[in-house]
C-alpha cells in the first residue's frame, strides 16, 4: 500500500524533473500580456516561434503602427458562456476580429426608434455584472441587445450588412458573429485598432533541421489581440536591473 501511494508522488516528481529539464522555464510564473504597456526592456518572454513557444530577452520595445482596416478589437457587452453549468453574466469583453475570414453582421435600426449612440453605451454598461435574469428563451444576448438599443426586448426581422472594415462599426451597433460557434448578439461600446508592438529579441535563432543554433537580435511584432506572448515573472529572486539584462543578453550575440 506504501509503494502504491509513493509510486503517483515519484513519478510526478520525475515527470518535473524531465519536463524542467527539457524546458527550464516551465515553472516560472508567466502571465499573458494584451497591452503594449506590460513589456519592457529586459523582460524574459515566451512567444509562438516555428510553431512553439520559444523564450528571448526584450532589449527594446514600441508600440508599432500597422492600423489594418480589415483587423479590429471590438469591446462588448453580451451575457458571457461560462461553460455548460456556469451562471451566466453580462460581461464587457474585448474582442478581436479578421473581417476578412470572420463573420461580423451589424444589424440596420433605421427605420426602428432608437436611443442615441451613447445612451445606447450607458445602458449596456448598467447592465455589467447581472447574473439573475439569463434566460434562453426571453433574456439572454439578442434581446439584451434589443432592449439596449430600443427599450424593448421583442423580436423582429431586422435588414443587417456584413461589416467588411473597421469604420462599418459605430459604439452603439448591435451585432451579430460567431460565439463558441453559435450565432450570438452584442452591443459595441468601443472600436479600436488591435494593438501591435514591434521588439527586439535575443534569442537562439532556428536555422533549419541541421543548421547551427545562433544567438541573434531579431526584430518581431506581436499582435498582442490574436497572439499569446508571455512575461516571465520572478518575484523570489534577485535580478539584475533591465539595462544590465539587455547589456547582458548582447554580449552572448554570435554564440553558437
Amino acid at each position: 500500500t506504501a509503494v502504491a501511494v509513493a509510486l503517483p508522488f515519484v513519478s510526478s516528481n520525475v515527470t518535473d524533473f524531465i519536463i524542467t529539464q527539457i524546458q527550464p522555464a516551465s515553472k516560472i510564473p508567466k502571465p499573458v500580456v494584451k497591452q503594449c504597456d506590460k513589456i519592457h526592456n529586459g523582460d524574459v518572454i515566451t512567444f509562438p516561434y516555428f510553431g512553439l513557444n520559444h523564450e528571448g530577452v526584450i532589449t527594446s520595445v514600441s508600440a508599432y503602427d500597422a492600423k489594418n482596416v480589415y483587423e479590429v478589437k471590438l469591446t462588448l457587452v453580451h451575457f458571457n458562456y461560462p461553460g455548460l453549468f456556469g451562471t451566466r453574466t453580462v460581461v464587457k469583453e474585448e474582442v478581436f476580429f479578421d473581417l476578412i475570414k470572420d463573420y461580423v453582421y451589424v444589424y440596420d435600426f433605421s427605420q426602428e426608434q432608437t436611443f442615441r449612440p451613447h445612451e445606447v453605451v450607458k445602458r449596456a454598461l448598467s447592465r455589467c455584472g447581472d447574473n439573475k435574469n439569463f434566460s434562453p428563451f426571453s433574456n439572454r444576448s439578442s434581446h439584451l441587445s434589443r432592449h439596449c438599443k430600443t427599450g424593448k426586448t421583442k423580436f423582429k426581422t431586422l435588414p443587417y450588412k456584413k461589416a467588411t472594415g473597421i469604420t462599418d462599426f459605430n459604439p452603439g451597433d448591435v451585432i451579430n458573429f460567431t460565439y463558441y460557434n453559435l450565432p450570438h448578439d452584442a452591443v459595441v461600446v468601443k472600436i479600436e485598432y488591435p494593438e501591435v508592438i514591434k521588439c527586439s529579441v535575443v534569442h537562439y535563432n532556428y536555422a533549419g533541421v541541421f543548421g547551427t543554433r545562433t544567438i541573434v537580435e531579431e526584430d518581431f511584432n506581436f499582435k498582442l489581440a490574436d497572439q499569446n506572448v508571455f512575461v516571465h515573472k520572478y518575484p523570489e529572486c534577485d535580478i539584475y536591473q533591465p539595462e544590465e539584462v539587455v547589456r547582458r543578453a548582447k554580449s552572448r550575440l554570435g554564440e553558437q
